[in-house]
């Protein structure tokens, strides 16, 4: 799909917010009242209310045919928008958005099932299988480029007493602060953290063979 202008360019498939961006720059803000209540918008760009003819006869748009991505009712996740159509059929746009929509809702089933399988859900930092992979892929990249790599194993000195004295949900959330306040200000950008059991980490630092003691340090 295009983006800003170009998106008049062609018949594309425009994300959300470029919708958005549209529609409030532009004076498009019927679009988004009509599209989200599942309607189309349709029709010669001359019979088109005065703030919308301009951008669209300005890119030789003479007809047009249009209708979100999404669920009726909630925010569009994209538009569809044919321009010029020879033969306007709302039967096979309406067809073609649905196919865009269950394609894109089937990427996010697929890339949150992804997530849920290499992260720790308490922490959301990577597990252990996410810490094999990594691992694999660095010590590959550093026979492949020369730098070298410092695994560093952490765990938390008393643990077991906190879950025994405090309950197990006040360990949960004692977990979720050393991680968000301890562990992630000391990470470089390339510094990988993964949480490999209850209070175990793993920590994969990659530098030049000079520096690894002093950054592992």
């Amino acid at each position: 799909g295009g983006v800003g202008q170009e998106v008049w360019q062609n018949s594309v498939a425009m994300a959300s917010s470029q919708l958005h961006e549209i529609a409030i720059n532009r004076g498009f803000s019927r679009w988004l009242e009509v599209l989200i209540d599942g309607g189309v918008i349709e029709g010669s760009t001359s019979d088109l209310p005065p703030e919308e003819k301009p951008t669209l006869e300005a890119y030789g748009m003479r007809t047009l045919l249009a209708l979100a991505v999404g669920e009726p009712g909630k925010s569009p996740r994209g538009i569809l928008l044919f321009e010029n159509p020879r033969t306007p059929s709302q039967d096979h746009l309406r067809a073609a958005a649905a196919g865009f929509f269950h394609a894109d809702t089937r990427r996010e089933i697929e890339r949150a099932t992804r997530k849920q399988a290499l992260h720790d859900p308490l922490t959301d930092l990577p597990n252990r299988r996410h810490l094999k992979e990594e691992l694999e892929r660095r010590l590959a990249e550093s026979e492949r480029v020369g730098t070298a790599l410092a695994v560093v194993f952490l765990d938390l000195d008393r643990f077991k007493q906190i879950n025994d004295t405090l309950g197990h949900d006040f360990g949960d959330r004692f977990l979720q602060y050393i991680v968000r306040h301890r562990l992630h200000p000391c990470l470089g950008s390339s510094d990988f953290l993964a949480r490999v059991g209850g209070d175990e980490f793993v920590l994969i630092i990659s530098s030049t063979r000079d520096g690894i003691r002093t950054d592992a340090s």
